[in-house]
């Protein structure tokens, strides 16, 4: 089966078309593939709003962009704040000396142990849960391109890409270059190798200021209380 938007064959199981995004039914293929399919193709990438895969809410009706590097990685940053918290607590408990150390260039090897514990958790809110308090907070939606449910390996995989490919580890210099050539090659491919390979589509709704004033305020909250805690350690 093909796609009739870009003419691309079809997972048989899958529920977008891996090429151009639009979703699949039994109305949206056809036996031979279509060759008058550009104009489709590029109101997709435009971000003009999909039917069943859209976040839900006035996102159905609104037509956003669909390519949102920038949205993205504020979603992921306000995902390692919330779990810096409960992460750096639980390495507290595991590896006190390591954690309450002040030894120079400690608070960054802190950073990147409980950015990789990150990728561990993730996975699990992503099945469990189906988003991330990121996610959720400016309206992304992961959508897996299978009939079955998202798996914890497929997630997980997913994540190590992440964290490994556009995170660079969390390494100082290193995460700057890859997060720079996930930035561009999201531009340039309209999407990441991470959800090519996995078979995911992110999907964009309106965000609206009031969920952007609260990212800010989280955001916010999350560095004055790390000045204070910083203070009560000096």
């Amino acid at each position: 089966m093909y796609c009739i938007h870009c003419g691309q064959p079809l997972d048989p199981q899958g529920r977008f078309c891996a090429t151009c995004g639009k979703p699949v039914n039994g109305l949206d293929a056809q036996p031979e593939p279509v060759t008058d399919f550009t104009q489709a193709s590029q109101a997709v990438l435009k971000g003009q709003a999909t039917p069943g895969l859209s976040p839900g809410g006035e996102a159905d009706a609104v037509a956003v962009d669909q390519v949102r590097p920038w949205v993205r990685y504020w979603a992921r940053i306000i995902d390692i704040v919330f779990w810096a918290f409960p992460g750096g607590f639980m390495l507290g408990m595991l590896a006190p000396q390591f954690a309450l150390s002040t030894e120079p260039g400690n608070d960054y090897l802190v950073g990147m142990v409980v950015l990789l514990m990150w990728v561990f958790v993730e996975p699990l809110c992503l099945v469990v849960f189906g988003t991330t308090p990121g996610k959720s907070l400016l309206r992304i939606r992961l959508v897996y391109n299978s009939a079955g449910p998202l798996t914890y390996s497929a997630a997980m995989a997913r994540s190590l890409k992440v964290w490994w490919r556009g995170m660079g580890a969390g390494v100082p210099l290193v995460s700057l270059f890859t997060l720079i050539t996930a930035y561009q090659r999201l531009k340039r491919n309209q999407r990441t190798s991470w959800d090519a390979e996995g078979g995911f589509m992110v999907q964009h709704g309106k965000i609206g200021w009031p969920r952007v004033l609260l990212a800010v305020a989280l955001l916010f909250l999350y560095f004055f209380l790390i000045g204070v805690l910083e203070a009560m350690q000096g």
